[in-house]
């Protein structure tokens, strides 16, 4: 039977298996269950003697790449595209989250044995926009056993100084690099500028930086908020996504296709979360962030919890965050409703109202929301790309974000009238 060993640092969380129909199931050691740090994995995988099925699949297949950047590296590979186990026993050193997966416990997280550095030539080879997928062309080879959800080109790394290297096995990384994309122009500097904006508004998000290697484009260097450096060491949070939380396969993280709603997100929260009142009106804001300023894109995956043993269950910084908007080829739907509704430009009050009821929140709560962002946005939106361009410099995705964003903005204003 094949087995896969899920790690905490140096201790053995559980085992994962397959069935006998090729689906992985999930079961937590013994000595793991007596631990007094003992944590669940997932708010879907409560701490239990008895082995986990369905919900376990779903929890492991969520920490895997999508779309093309996972055919491409399951062709590299030779790996049949939907062998979610086989992708995780090659990839699953580094993933979301704290936990790794392989036969042996990770090593010391702070040896520089661990890394291989990553040349200034490699990186301008990188951040050209014609060059070939990045993840898929580095991954599961030479010890680089690193593995990210979802379907963008990007490559967890250590930054130390100025010094970027390449994590092997089980290593941990610090950052995220997000690279250009031949199909959506300016895709690095849009992220940057939306998430500076989405800052300015008040939301939590992860700090960013735009790196411009000489004769080359441009990447995006996130850092991961689910990592702690302590010293030498670089700690690993423990994370989910809101599909992981519910059990949810990541073939369903659209809500058209069966996919999380907004009130199941906020009954997790509710239910889970350790200052849910705060974290209710931070959803609140993300959702109508999403709206206004043109992410439709904002899904299921695209929001986590932090699960601490000290601080209880948060939500994460909010990522991902794009003007999707601007590229016509994309849809133009939002990813979750207000009520019934998921195109941006036929929201109306009574939306809204039934998006407030979805929530369980005062309608109060999500006016009020909706009119401090209204109300703060043009000085958002000014700041951001004032910042921006003291940064970086010039870029034309200020003037494409600026002029959606007016769009949307005047069309929500008279939603509201």
């Amino acid at each position: 039977m094949s087995r896969l060993q899920v790690w905490w640092t140096q201790y053995l969380v559980g085992t994962v298996e397959l069935d006998r129909n090729e689906r992985m199931e999930f079961i937590y050691a013994d000595d793991w269950l007596g631990f007094p740090s003992a944590f669940p994995i997932s708010l879907s995988l409560p701490l239990r003697a008895e082995k986990y099925h369905e919900q376990a699949h779903s929890f492991f297949a969520n920490l895997l790449p999508e779309a093309d950047v996972r055919v491409r590296l399951c062709q590299r590979l030779k790996v049949t595209p939907g062998n979610d186990f086989e992708l995780l026993r090659l990839i699953g050193g580094e993933c979301a989250g704290a936990l790794t997966l392989g036969d042996t416990p990770p090593a010391n997280p702070s040896s520089t044995a661990d890394y291989r550095p990553i040349t200034s030539e490699q990186l301008r080879l990188w951040s050209l926009s014609n060059a070939p997928d990045v993840f898929s062309s580095t991954v599961g080879r030479d010890g680089v056993r690193l593995s990210l959800a979802g379907a963008q080109d990007k490559l967890p790394v250590r930054l130390d100084g100025n010094a970027t290297s390449l994590p092997l096995g089980p290593a941990p990384s610090t950052h995220l690099l997000k690279f250009a994309s031949p199909h959506f122009k300016h895709l690095p500097e849009n992220e940057c500028l939306l998430g500076m904006i989405a800052g300015k508004l008040g939301l939590p998000v992860p700090s960013a930086d735009l790196w411009r290697p000489e004769g080359g484009g441009t990447i995006l260097v996130v850092e991961r908020y689910d990592r702690r450096q302590e010293g030498a060491k670089i700690v690993r949070l423990h994370q989910e996504d809101f599909c992981q939380a519910l059990g949810r396969s990541p073939l369903r993280k659209y809500q058209k296709e069966g996919g999380p709603r907004p009130g199941e997100l906020a009954a997790i929260v509710r239910t889970h979360g350790s200052l849910p009142v705060v974290d209710l009106r931070l959803l609140v804001s993300w959702g109508l962030f999403n709206w206004l300023f043109g992410n439709c894109d904002g899904h299921a995956k695209n929001a986590s919890l932090l699960l601490s043993p000290d601080k209880g269950v948060r939500l994460a910084p909010f990522y991902d965050l794009v003007c999707t908007r601007v590229y016509k080829s994309l849809d133009r739907n939002l990813a979750m409703s207000f009520g019934r509704q998921f195109d941006p430009g036929q929201v109306l009050r009574r939306d809204l109202e039934e998006y407030a009821r979805e929530l369980q929140v005062g309608p109060r709560l999500v006016w009020g929301a909706l009119e401090e962002q209204l109300d703060r946005s043009e000085t958002a939106i000014a700041a951001g790309c004032e910042e921006f361009v003291q940064r970086f410099g010039d870029s034309p995705i200020l003037e494409m974000v600026s002029q959606q964003l007016a769009k949307n903005l005047k069309r929500a204003r008279n939603t509201l009238r």
